[in-house]
């Protein structure tokens, strides 16, 4: 029963309400095209100290409607949430250095979306966040993925991704190697 639950829920979770088109009302088609499938992490790479960074991520972040859950300037960490589209959060997570600001983001189901699953299932289901990572699809998990971005474009223009050492199979999503 808690597999069917499971599954319930995380098909009502990757449902989207976007197109893979309209993914392009968050960042551009030609930046979407830049994004290796897998990425999860966003290194941007400058010649400002951690606190000019840290301060500079930091309105960034406001700026976009983000509510900032924590931070710490001497460490340069800021982490700041937001509900998104349809029934999603999207949760940044802004590491900022001496010369560099790393981001990641994550994406968690909203309460529609638990109700519903929990409703359907007869199991009470606590969703957690989920790392997002980008895979060419707007589901929860790329539309998270391109807010991260949307946020580091602000930053710099300059962006490098970052795929970890065993990416999941392209053949996983659905699709094939060009």
């Amino acid at each position: 029963m808690k597999r069917i639950a499971f599954f319930i829920f995380i098909t009502i979770s990757l449902q989207s309400c976007m197109s893979y088109k309209e993914m392009f009302t968050i960042i551009p088609e030609q930046t979407a095209g830049e994004i290796p499938i897998g990425a999860n992490k966003i290194t941007i790479k400058n010649n400002n100290l951690l606190e000019e960074n840290y301060l500079k991520s930091f309105k960034i972040a406001l700026s976009q409607n983000y509510r900032i859950e924590a931070s710490n300037k001497e460490l340069g960490y800021v982490s700041a949430s937001k509900k998104d589209e349809g029934d999603t959060y999207v949760r940044l997570n802004i590491i900022c250095g001496n010369d560099s600001v790393m981001v990641t983001s994550e994406w968690k189901a909203g309460m529609e979306s638990t109700i519903y699953a929990s409703a359907l299932s007869g199991v009470t289901i606590n969703p957690d966040w989920e790392n997002a990572q980008w895979n060419k699809r707007a589901d929860k998990s790329s539309i998270s993925f391109a807010k991260a971005v949307l946020f580091s474009k602000e930053i710099s223009s300059d962006l490098i991704y970052q795929v970890p050492k065993a990416p999941v199979p392209e053949k996983y999503w659905g699709m094939e190697k060009k």
